[in-house]
């Protein structure tokens, strides 16, 4: 046993647990959408469907305007890869074009502070 006589965890042992994990797909409409934690922590390893854009697509995006991709892909979620160097979340392929379907407002802005192309 790693934890032996620990307080802490003897208390956290009464605890029921109704849900354990991370959700990783949820139904929307037509399509079946990969969460944003899911697509963060594993989108690195997708081959398929994933869509690298730059700092000024990204900005068109966060602004709540499309961008226009030529991918061989059918409508459905695409994987954002800014610049291969973080896996952003997921836009909306419908028609040519993408849309973001990155987290709420704030978080994007939040997201926003944090990047930094020169890193």
């Amino acid at each position: 046993m790693i934890f032996k006589n620990v307080p802490h965890i003897r208390l956290a042992s009464r605890l029921k647990i109704s849900k354990m994990g991370m959700r990783a797909f949820h139904r929307v409409s037509s399509f079946v959408k990969p969460t944003t934690k899911m697509i963060q922590s594993f989108g690195q390893e997708a081959t398929k469907a994933r869509l690298g854009i730059n700092e000024e697509q990204l900005l068109k995006l966060l602004a709540g305007d499309s961008i226009p991709v030529d991918l061989d892909l059918d409508d459905g979620y695409v994987i954002l890869d800014l610049e291969k160097r973080w896996i952003l979340g997921l836009g909306l392929l419908i028609n040519g074009r993408v849309r973001s379907q990155l987290p709420r407002k704030e978080l994007r802005e939040s997201m926003m502070r944090g990047l930094s192309i020169d890193d």
